[in-house]
């Protein structure tokens, strides 16, 4: 397994350990609190330990494109998803500690926008990563991009 499924499957591993947390889900309490202290503990170990330093390393390693100015148009697209990620990362990183050292105790605004900012902003940072990883071609073979080229060629030219 490469080291971009490795983050991708812990990825998503910590959002389904999140989404059971919902609310309207209404699990028992005993599934909630195993949930919750699961969701804790897999969240801080992954994210000490596997996606904060591939984080660094990733963007040190695409730090030239980011900083470049004159770039194709699918380089500005990656550069641009990849900072959206990496703020959308920060932002669930600084709420899942605000989450975890106090909490949602119901009447604190802090809590309520932290644990709302939280459970929506990670839909979109799994769709990001989905995105960023499977349709910008991190993923794949060849015959797959050949066979999505050669499909979408043929729709543009029927529509012009």
């Amino acid at each position: 397994m490469t080291k971009y499924k490795l983050i991708e499957l812990t990825t998503y591993i910590m959002f389904l350990s999140g989404f059971l947390l919902w609310e309207d889900l209404n699990i028992t309490w005993q599934a909630y609190k195993i949930s919750q202290i699961s969701h804790i503990l897999f969240s801080l170990t992954i994210m000490s330990l596997l996606l904060i330093p591939f984080v660094i390393s990733h963007t040190n390693k695409h730090k030239k494109t980011i900083v470049k100015t004159k770039k194709s148009y699918k380089k500005r697209r990656q550069t641009f998803l990849g900072i959206l990620i990496g703020f959308s990362l920060l932002i669930l990183l600084c709420s899942g500690i605000y989450l975890l050292l106090f909490g949602n105790r119901g009447g604190d605004i802090y809590g309520i926008v932290s644990n709302l900012l939280h459970f929506y902003l990670s839909f979109l940072f799994i769709f990001l990563i989905i995105y960023h990883s499977y349709y910008l071609g991190r993923s794949g073979n060849k015959e797959d991009k050949a066979k999505l080229k050669k499909l979408f060629n043929k729709e543009e030219k029927k529509t012009c």
